[in-house]
């Protein structure tokens, strides 16, 4: 049985009428406030819990007050989804004019606190928190190399740990596409060879869009060597050729994967020579280094076995740069040996569409610097790049540009991926 009511439990409430200035007393007793609906209580009983009344012992300004420090203190309901639930709950209760003020006062310091604690930090801030690099191939390539010796350049220079995270697979169109599902915060940047960007969009159909990259450091261009064992018994490209030629379909050449900048450059030389050297796809360049080392690969294309080329366990033929390596001035390019293939590639870092234009220049400059230095410029001839002093701007037409070089080679190679 509810308790019985008395004259104390009785509550008044004040309206103040707008026209005539008179005041309406109106009673009701507490009871009636506090206690649950029928429909309340079988629905508590179904679910096996007791209702719970109502505190009704405080005053309506002691009650507000406690809602505005909620929602300004209480982590459970900071938000704009907090502050509104708070507002609901203030709307349903009468108060007085000068408390719903005060509180208002309140909950527009918790909403600008919201509003600026969810807001991106500014150039100057950044960074405060690790930031992430996402690398499209596997570790211990050249590219993966470069990127870890940038980003452990990056933590010492801007007091946060930069991480490279290596997302390989589908000659790097698997890394691009988990990048471009993550947030442009200004906390998650890509390094990539500019193939994913300007060569595989054209083989087949990728779950990105290039358009939602933009390159913002040049870091360098790859030095990819043609790299073949001693007991192979050539010295020379022409040699090479010879070779394939009066043995068709003997000797194979390895890349890292069908559709790679590798792969259509080896293709290309096929056309060229008029041979038939075979490729063989791989996951990454140090896969395809054993392979090539235990000679089950005739030919390698990269830049991985610089070392054993200089311990004499190779022998390189020719790079694909425009200039010579200053570590093998004896080796010519590939113009210089007969066959001009256009293809440049290059290693850049690309900020994800949506990244804030300050960052993504704080970012670009700082990167700019690293590669500037003569210790990182070394270490980056020593694994087969020479660096790259190009803006940002540069390599966005530089894109443009290698597209339509690369565009015509895949015509001109009937490359395709089934």
């Amino acid at each position: 049985m509810p308790p019985e009511i008395t004259s104390a439990d009785e509550t008044s409430v004040a309206a103040q009428s707008s026209d005539s200035g008179a005041r309406r007393i109106t009673r009701r007793p507490r009871e009636r406030m506090r206690q649950p609906c029928a429909a309340a209580i079988a629905g508590c009983k179904r679910k096996g819990r007791v209702p719970q009344l109502e505190r009704r012992s405080r005053t309506e300004e002691q009650k507000m007050s406690r809602y505005y420090t909620d929602a300004s203190a209480n982590p459970a309901i900071t938000g704009f989804r907090g502050i509104r639930a708070v507002l609901r709950r203030l709307m349903s209760k009468p108060a007085r004019r000068g408390t719903c003020l005060a509180g208002a006062a309140t909950l527009a310091l918790a909403v600008s606190g919201t509003a600026m604690s969810s807001a991106p930090a500014s150039a100057q801030e950044w960074p405060t928190k690790p930031v992430r690099i996402l690398y499209n191939y596997p570790p211990g390539t050249g590219g993966d190399v470069i990127a870890r010796t940038i980003a452990e350049a990056l933590h010492k220079k801007l007091g946060q740990p930069f991480v490279v995270e290596n997302r390989s697979g589908a000659s790097g169109t698997v890394g691009v596409e988990a990048a471009s599902r993550l947030t442009a915060d200004g906390y998650t940047f890509l390094a990539s060879p500019n193939a994913p960007m300007v060569l595989l969009p054209q083989l087949r159909k990728v779950n990105y869009d290039p358009k939602d990259f933009r390159p913002i450091a040049a870091v360098g261009e790859y030095v990819y060597g043609w790299a073949v064992l001693p007991d192979l018994g050539v010295k020379t490209v022409s040699e090479l050729v010879a070779r394939a030629k009066a043995k068709p379909g003997e000797l194979t050449y390895s890349s890292p994967g069908v559709g790679s900048a590798t792969n259509l450059r080896g293709e290309a030389f096929n056309i060229l020579a008029g041979m038939n050297v075979l490729h063989i796809p791989y996951r990454g360049g140090p896969d395809a280094l054993n392979d090539f080392l235990a000679g089950r690969v005739s030919v390698m294309l990269d830049n991985a076995h610089y070392a054993h080329v200089k311990t004499g366990k190779a022998v390189m033929l020719a790079v694909t740069s425009s200039r010579r390596h200053p570590d093998f001035p004896d080796v010519p390019t590939m113009e210089e040996a007969g066959y001009k293939i256009d293809l440049p590639t290059w290693l850049a870092f690309y900020a994800l569409k949506g990244t804030p234009d300050d960052i993504a220049l704080k970012f670009g400059h700082a990167v700019a610097e690293i590669t500037a230095r003569p210790d990182i410029r070394r270490r980056m001839l020593d694994i087969g790049f020479f660096a790259m002093d190009e803006k940002p701007e540069q390599l966005a037409e530089m894109n443009k540009r290698e597209f339509s070089s690369y565009e015509s080679w895949v015509k001109r190679a009937n490359l395709k991926l089934d």
